[in-house]
């Protein structure tokens, strides 16, 4: 990469730094803004290995195999009583069936592209951590005489 470039991208992170920042500031004014710029270069960190979580989502053989997907959210922080909680439904949006399927399936694509909605459950103590999984649906096959 060039000097140029490297600048560039260095420029784009301190952008990214600060627009995250900002708004994880807002929903956690305790943070002091050291603690708000390490949440949210961790959070940035992610934003890479969450990409495979949305291919795995459209690639039609993965999501075949592993028609499920959802978020486990860890209470590390110990502010509600429950240590986990978790959402599921299906990755594929026209087989959703109730308002409360298709909230989930809004809250997952949520949550995996919105790094300051990841940030601020961080300064409040809460990890996701990302799904997928269930059994694949029967294939109808026809009975050959």
């Amino acid at each position: 990469m060039t000097a140029a470039g490297t600048q560039q991208e260095a420029q784009a992170v301190e952008a990214a730094l600060q627009m995250i920042g900002g708004i994880l500031r807002a929903f956690a004014p305790a943070l002091t803004e050291e603690q708000a710029r390490g949440i949210c270069a961790a959070i940035l960190q992610q934003q890479d290995q969450l990409g495979q979580v949305i291919n795995d989502a459209v690639d039609p053989q993965v999501r075949a195999q592993h028609p499920t997907w959802g978020f486990r959210l860890h209470n590390r922080g110990g502010a509600v009583t429950s240590k986990l909680g978790q959402v599921t439904t299906s990755k594929t949006f026209a087989e959703l069936a109730s308002l409360d399927e298709v909230l989930h399936y809004a809250t997952i694509v949520a949550l995996l592209t919105s790094p300051p909605a990841r940030a601020v459950l961080a300064a409040h103590g809460y990890d996701l951590e990302f799904v997928h999984g269930g059994t694949p649906k029967p294939q109808l096959h026809l009975a050959k005489n």
